[in-house]
């Protein structure tokens, strides 16, 4: 015979069991008072009194607990961290309307807890409940289980361990609970273990690289999936975490809630947020509400992996004047340990790299996360090949700002929260102590308050003029901005030029994105009103670029506004590249008021080519690379050219980059003295000119001095060597005249240095500073050349390069000060002093060099080509011009390659 259907699931097909018990207590409750009610007038329905009021009294006490477990929830829920995963249950009452049916059981029980007073914690409000719930409120097995619960929400030692136990208790007795699965669970993911989690959901475990459920499977391994809307989503989420090498994702958890498994399931844990934001393509895994309502709790997280779920976590000090990383802590997974000091080795200085998370770790001075999503390889950087994500958090010294940080590995995607990073950075901090990188930053806001109040009133100087120009070609708008222009040099920043329309702050700010910057070698930014961040106190936003020549940071601009918000992440690129392309000009400029300085003298380079790209890409900056390149190495430097040519300038200069005028530059010219050990001891460099004048002891002693100084490794009190020569070093040897081992030595490195007549595009530019160096010197106006005269000193071949054109442009400001000079009158001077000119170049078979020359240095201002001007520089007529154009088979494209200064060696 069949059973009898069951009324009240018929009617209330969509309730669920909990609900549908109730409603079946309710019936029999109120059937029970009918049939009393109807006393002798149904003899035949006998009516226990004393059933009913049993019966009356265990609803009472259900609707009790039912109260009590809803109040727990709602203190309980508001007492966790954001990043937890546990949650208790969705309250069927509301906070208030649960306090209401506590009070009316009061006149029955007056232990019952009085509703919170004003400000009382949730927690303490928690805690007076279970004491209640002790007295009889609960049965022992759901007494233990909010016992669990509360301890959790406390943050008290062992309290994982309280809900294992009661699993254990459940799987003893053959009947594991949806719940203690799901809190043991939770318990797991909450210290970042999702195979344990699973496996306490009755998984089988993962193993490291195993794939996660491919959508519609049940169960792994066979076993049954765990019960309940919440262990789904549990299950879910450790399995997305676990994903890797391109599995598919496991399946959206089938949910009983009409709005999906976010309605009954809580909300997303804070790690989960963050995940949900960078993989987007897992957002129908990761769908539920905000975190909101919970407490702002970070509990005091442990410097130990395990209780991250990390398989590295690693502490570094900071070193305070030099890229030195040393590790302080290191706790890693047994096969990571032989891993660390070859990668310590490899990651040294790694923060100086932009593509690396501890560049973005250095400008931020945030925690910074990157994650292998499926497909993709380890992080960048990681210690260990199977690392998944990588996490690396600041520890702030006493001043905030970075003295070391916390390096986390993971071989799953689930990392801890941004706050609970930042409190790691603050455990690790404390760790580290003081330390001493403070003292970088307070001698880079110093230097930056150095320069005085003057907002370039009057011509710029020599080294803000580049600053100047800069900002003028940017046509950055500065109505509501100030902008700011160091030079670095010794490992501080040299306020140099300002300017904008923003007024100047009336206090100063602590100016620490300049040091960020200047430290990390990349843009810092700022979006709000931030004063230890900003150079004045008043800036609401602003952005610090840093000048990068050959990887090292050789000036800043810092723009600061009055708005917040306002400057965008293209802008900043867009600053990023103009700096870049402008860092050898103002390299030059620093290095050109240090000759002033200690030369009393000014030079100058090609104008234009420094600012126009990076160097590599041909002339004059592909030949200043590589003179910078060498000016920061410890190898001796050769430079070969003619007499006259500039090379004891480009030594200098190489002095400059070796160690940027702080040490002694001492110069021998061969031949005039004998050179001593006194010339070769000491720090700084030793020019020696003229190398093939010197006599043979003094080679001998050189080539000793050179192979002392590489067999030390550097070590030894030797001077840098830069040597002069105005042949090439295998000739010299050919003819006697240098040790062919010196020779060898010094061939390592070896810049040519082309002669005034091939680099002609040089002459227009160097001839006007030339004329207003003389004036300045000699108090006297100089004269303006009219491009005829102009053209006629362009095409003559300066056989004593630089320093002929020098004497040439000395007796022109002499002569005839503050005049206009033709041809003819410049012909008259320099003819006065039995300077002959010549008045063309050969027409017949020219260089190829010299047509090129023509033409690029008389474009028009568009880039096309002006040949009626360019055959005025030569001496022809256009005619002439075009036909020696046609047959050296000439075009416009021709004037894009190398040229000059982009001789051999």
């Amino acid at each position: 015979m069949a059973p009898e259907p069951d009324v009240l699931e018929l009617l209330l097909p969509d309730l669920g069991e909990p609900a549908l018990q109730g409603a079946r207590r309710v019936t029999t409750f109120l059937r029970l008072l009918a049939d009393d009610a109807r006393g002798a007038a149904s003899p035949s329905v006998g009516v226990d009194p004393t059933r009913a009021a049993r019966e009356l009294e265990r609803h009472g006490r259900e609707r009790l607990a039912g109260a009590l477990e809803d109040l727990l929830r709602h203190h309980l829920h508001a007492a966790l961290s954001p990043d937890s995963f546990h949650w208790f249950g969705t309250p069927e009452l509301p906070h208030p309307a649960a306090w209401s049916r506590l009070e009316e059981a009061r006149a029955a029980d007056p232990r019952i807890p009085p509703v919170p007073a004003p400000g009382e914690p949730p927690l303490a409000v928690a805690r007076r409940l279970v004491d209640f719930a002790r007295g009889g409120a609960f049965p022992p097995p759901r007494l233990a289980t909010w016992e669990g619960r509360l301890a959790v929400a406390a943050g008290e030692a062992g309290a994982e361990a309280r809900l294992v136990g009661e699993l254990d208790r459940d799987n003893r007795s053959g009947a594991p609970g949806a719940l203690a699965r799901a809190d043991a669970a939770a318990a797991a993911l909450d210290r970042g273990d999702p195979r344990t989690a699973l496996t306490r959901l009755g998984e089988a475990p993962l193993s490291p690289g195993r794939a996660p459920l491919p959508p519609g499977r049940e169960s792994v391994g066979g076993t049954d999936p765990p019960s309940g809307d919440r262990g789904e989503r549990l299950r879910t989420w450790a399995l997305l975490v676990l994903a890797a090498d391109g599995s598919a994702l496991p399946r959206v958890p089938p949910s009983p809630h009409p709005g999906g498994p976010s309605s009954g399931g809580g909300p997303l844990p804070r790690p989960l947020l963050e995940l949900r934001e960078a993989w987007p393509a897992a957002l129908p895994l990761l769908a539920g509400p905000l975190p909101e309502g919970r407490g702002s709790r970070v509990d005091a997280p442990a410097l130990e992996r395990r209780a991250h779920g990390a398989s590295a976590l690693i502490v570094l000090e900071r070193g305070a004047l030099r890229p030195r990383d040393a590790a302080r802590l290191a706790d890693l997974a047994p096969a990571l340990t032989g891993l660390l000091r070859p990668w310590l080795a490899r990651r040294d200085g790694a923060w100086t790299d932009p593509r690396s998370a501890e560049h973005a770790l250095l400008l931020q001075n945030a925690p910074v996360v990157r994650r292998a999503l499926p497909g993709d390889p380890a992080p960048r950087g990681a210690l260990g090949p199977g690392a998944r994500a990588l996490a690396l958090a600041p520890a702030p010294g006493p001043d905030g700002e970075l003295v070391g940080w916390v390096h986390m590995e993971f071989e799953h995607l689930l990392v801890p929260s941004r706050e609970r990073l930042l409190a790691l950075g603050r455990a690790a901090g404390d760790l580290l102590g003081r330390g001493s990188h403070g003292a970088r930053h307070e001698v880079a806001v110093a230097a930056a308050a150095e320069a005085g109040d003057g907002r370039g009133e009057g011509e710029p100087t020599v080294e803000g003029a580049g600053f100047h120009a800069l900002v003028d070609r940017l046509g950055t708008k500065l109505a509501h901005r100030r902008w700011y222009g160091f030079l670095v040099g010794q490992g501080r920043a040299r306020e140099v030029a300002r300017g904008g329309g923003l007024p100047p702050a009336r206090r100063a700010g602590g100016g620490r994105a300049l040091a960020r910057a200047l430290d990390a070698g990349g843009a810092a930014r700022f979006d709000g009103p931030d004063p230890p961040l900003a150079l004045g106190a008043d800036a609401c936003s602003g952005v610090v670029v840093p000048a990068r020549l050959r990887g090292r940071v050789v000036a800043l601009l810092a723009i600061e506004s009055g708005r917040r918000r306002d400057f965008r992440s293209r802008d900043v690129e867009r600053l990023q590249g103009a700096l870049d392309g402008a860092a050898l000009t103002l390299r030059l400029a620093a290095f050109r008021s240090w000759h002033r300085r200690r030369f009393g003298s000014d030079r100058t380079f090609p104008p234009g080519a420094p600012g126009e790209g990076p160097p590599g890409e041909g002339g004059f900056a592909a030949f200043a690379g590589r003179l910078v390149a060498a000016g920061r190495s410890r190898t001796p430097v050769v430079l070969e050219g003619p007499v006259g040519s500039g090379r004891r300038t480009l030594a200098r200069w190489l002095h400059f980059e070796h160690c940027e005028g702080a040490q002694p530059l001492v110069s021998l010219r061969a031949g005039d003295r004998p050179l001593t050990d006194g010339h070769l001891a000491g720090p700084g460099t030793l020019l020696v000119e003229e190398l093939e004048g010197l006599d043979a002891p003094g080679q001998s002693r050189l080539l000793s001095a050179l192979e002392g100084l590489e067999t030390l490794e550097g070590r030894a009190p030797v001077r840098r060597l830069v040597a002069t020569t105005t042949r090439p070093l295998g000739e010299l040897s050919g003819a006697g005249l240098l040790h062919p081992e010196l020779a060898r030595r010094l061939d390592r490195l070896r810049l040519v240095v082309p002669p005034l007549a091939d680099r002609r595009e040089e002459l227009p530019g160097l001839l006007a500073f030339l004329l207003a160096r003389f004036g300045e010197e000699e108090g006297l106006e100089p004269p303006r050349l009219e491009d005829e005269a102009l053209a006629l000193l362009w095409r003559q071949a300066w056989p004593g390069d630089v320093a002929e054109l020098e004497n040439a442009a000395y007796k022109l400001v002499l002569a005839r000060p503050a005049e206009v000079l033709g041809a003819r009158e410049v012909g008259e001077v320099l003819g006065g002093f039995g300077v002959e000119l010549a008045r063309r170049l050969p027409s017949r078979h020219p260089r190829r060099a010299d047509l090129v020359a023509a033409l690029a240095v008389t474009r028009r201002g568009t880039g096309r080509l002006n040949k009626t001007r360019a055959a005025l520089y030569l001496g022809w007529d256009p005619d002439t011009l075009v036909a020696r154009m046609e047959e050296a088979r000439l075009d416009e494209a021709a004037l894009d390659g190398p040229r000059g200064w982009d001789g051999p060696g």
